[in-house]
């Protein structure tokens, strides 16, 4: 399994989520169609990330949930990459 698969299995678990909630609550048509597109996407395979994207092509081996300077998690993938999904512009991946 390649880092972009564990990836994209983890996101796709919450955007599902996350469309459930927003039907369950009766959000806007325009969320939930945005949140629908974002699910189709990931399924798919199509994942946006900046940074170092062709880590994205390493093997998954382990991972580990470490917070940031602003208390937001972010992941650090077999040691040498670092992933953080909530950053600033978007989802990220470096080299650590």
């Amino acid at each position: 399994m390649t880092i972009k698969e564990y990836l994209i299995g983890c996101e796709l678990k919450a955007a599902e989520y996350r469309l459930s909630e927003l039907k369950d609550m009766g959000a806007p048509v325009v969320m939930i169609t945005g949140q629908e597109k974002c699910v189709e996407d990931m399924k798919a395979g199509i994942f946006k990330v900046s940074g170092d994207t062709e880590l994205l092509e390493e093997e998954y081996v382990e991972r580990e949930v470490k917070k940031g300077r602003s208390g937001k998690p972010y992941l650090t993938i077999n040691g040498h990459i670092n992933y953080f999904p909530k950053a600033k512009y978007g989802r990220y991946i470096t080299e650590a």
